[in-house]
């Protein structure tokens, strides 16, 4: 007896003293008077305990009493307390859990927001690192590929492409393709497109056929607009929500940048084409002439293939300009410039070298099939009849040096040099003929 008592002794007091503890380390605990309370009822059961072994040797039957008393007493007072306190606590553990789901909301929404930035962040570098690479395009094809690229980054529908709108083409080609749209592709028809025609801002009749349900998404189709010119369309496929407004900026932001490059790429190609133009004529000038002949000789080095070259001149033209005047010596030039259109396959170079003088070269051709060509064009201008306003002119000749590589040289400067010298042979042979270089001149006299 004496023993068990001394064990619920020591084990009574330990409780009041862990939960002094407790409470002295969590300060903040709601309701901690309870504990301590508690803790007084605890310490109160264990004195009794110790009285009853201190009885056993020397009775202390009134003291004994009175610790009893005390017992009850701050049992009774607990009790009174407790209850009252238990729907306190309830509602106290309630509110706990509802701020831990809150704060659990709260940090869901917070790990949203902060995916939805990085998102933004994305899509901002990968817009701003476009407009940089888009001006380093050289080609509306590289511009296409780099527009594809960039929209299948965003990851705005499951895929699409981008079509251009070429001079002379009813339909438009795909450039550029990303996402599910990699395979193969067809043209895209303008004339059945609604966002193109402005009757609506998303279509299903100009996607593919295996796109056009509703369970694949809407075909969204933007323009690639400048200064009021359409020049082309990027297509998404696949958008599960048209009308999500962020989602049409990106594709309004994309489709801008990528219409601007193509819009100064388009002016930078045609003041490229200007330059190598001759404005009178509009047969390439002796500028592009000089860069286009390394070329060609390298080509044909390559392929071993013949290329010929034939130096014109027209006859008396300082005479004609005299007489009739310099604007009569212009419709000469153009009319001898459309000649040398129409008779010059896809290939051929035609340019007019300075003055009155033109030059032709003709890949793949030999120098019998340079000549045949010369004396086509001689025959041409010499039976044509030049009209200026009211005055009709005379008959207009022309002489011609023709030359070939590798016949007359190893490299095309030295073909060109025979070619000219081959022209200076028919001017001092009597004008209106074709010499080959190296050879007597063919008889060619008008």
């Amino acid at each position: 007896m004496v023993v068990s008592d001394a064990v619920i002794t020591a084990s009574y007091y330990s409780i009041p003293v862990a939960l002094v503890h407790f409470v002295r380390r969590n300060r903040d605990l709601r309701f901690d008077w309870i504990f301590l309370m508690f803790g007084a009822f605890i310490f109160a059961c264990g004195t009794t305990h110790l009285i009853a072994i201190l009885n056993i040797w020397r009775p202390a039957y009134w003291f004994d009493a009175g610790i009893k008393l005390a017992t009850a007493l701050i049992s009774l007072t607990t009790a009174v307390f407790l209850w009252p306190l238990l729907p306190k606590v309830s509602r106290f553990l309630a509110e706990r859990k509802q701020a831990e789901a809150d704060l659990d909301s709260a940090n869901r929404r917070l790990t949203e927001s902060l995916t939805l930035l990085r998102r933004r962040t994305r899509e901002l570098d990968t817009l701003s690192h476009l407009g940089t690479l888009l001006q380093k395009c050289v080609n509306a094809d590289e511009l296409a590929a780099m527009a594809a690229r960039a929209a299948g980054d965003l990851s705005i529908g499951a895929g699409g492409a981008v079509y251009l709108n070429e001079a002379g083409a009813t339909h438009w080609r795909a450039a550029a393709r990303w996402g599910d749209a990699e395979g193969e592709c067809g043209d895209f028809d303008p004339e059945q497109c609604a966002v193109l025609k402005g009757e609506a801002v998303a279509c299903v009749s100009c996607a593919p056929a295996g796109e056009r349900s509703p369970a694949a998404g809407r075909s969204i189709c933007v323009p690639l607009r400048a200064k009021s010119e359409t020049l082309g369309v990027l297509q998404f496929r696949g958008v599960p929500a048209p009308d999500d407004g962020h989602a049409r900026m990106l594709m309004q932001t994309l489709a801008g940048r990528v219409a601007l490059a193509l819009s100064n790429l388009r002016l930078r190609e045609n003041l490229l084409e200007l330059s190598m133009r001759d404005p009178l004529t509009g047969l390439f000038n002796r500028r592009h002439l000089d860069s286009a002949l390394p070329i060609q000789e390298r080509r044909a080095r390559a392929n071993g293939t013949s290329l010929g070259v034939i130096a014109f001149d027209l006859d008396c033209f300082k005479e004609l300009n005299d007489t009739y005047g310099h604007d009569a010596g212009d419709t000469a030039l153009q009319e001898f410039a459309q000649i040398l259109r129409d008779t010059s396959r896809a290939d051929d170079i035609a340019c007019r070298s300075g003055g009155e003088e033109f030059v032709v070269v003709l890949p793949g051709t030999t120098v019998e099939g340079a000549l045949r060509r010369a004396e086509r064009v001689r025959e041409a201008l010499a039976g044509s009849g030049l009209q200026h306003g009211t005055i009709r002119l005379p008959a207009i000749t022309v002489s011609a040096g023709v030359a070939a590589y590798p016949d007359h040289g190893s490299n095309l400067a030295e073909v060109l040099r025979a070619a000219d010298q081959a022209l200076y042979r028919a001017k001092d042979s009597g004008r209106n003929r074709s010499v080959l270089a190296g050879a007597a001149c063919a008889d060619g006299l008008s």
